[in-house]
C-alpha cells in the first residue's frame, strides 16, 4: 500500500482490467472468455468495474480500439 497508494484489492482489480483490455484489443476471444481468463466469476461485476475504468462496455472498447487502428 505504501508504494502504490492503493489497497491490494484495488491493485489487483486494476491489473485484471488492464489484462482484460489487452485481451480485448489484441485477441478475438469472446468477452466471456476474457472475463474468465482475467479471473472474474461475476460477469455483472466485471462489466461494472470495466465501465468505471474505461467509460465504455468491453464490446464498445473493442469496437473503438479496432476503429482507431
Amino acid at each position: 500500500r505504501k508504494s502504490t497508494d492503493r489497497s491490494i484489492t484495488e491493485y489487483c482489480v486494476e491489473k485484471r482490467l488492464e489484462k482484460a483490455a489487452e485481451l480485448l484489443y489484441y485477441t478475438d476471444l469472446s468477452v466471456n472468455d476474457v472475463i474468465t481468463q482475467c479471473g472474474y466469476q461475476n460477469k455483472t461485476y466485471f462489466y461494472r468495474v470495466f465501465r468505471n475504468k474505461y467509460g465504455v462496455s468491453p464490446m464498445e472498447f473493442r469496437k473503438n480500439k479496432k476503429e482507431t487502428s
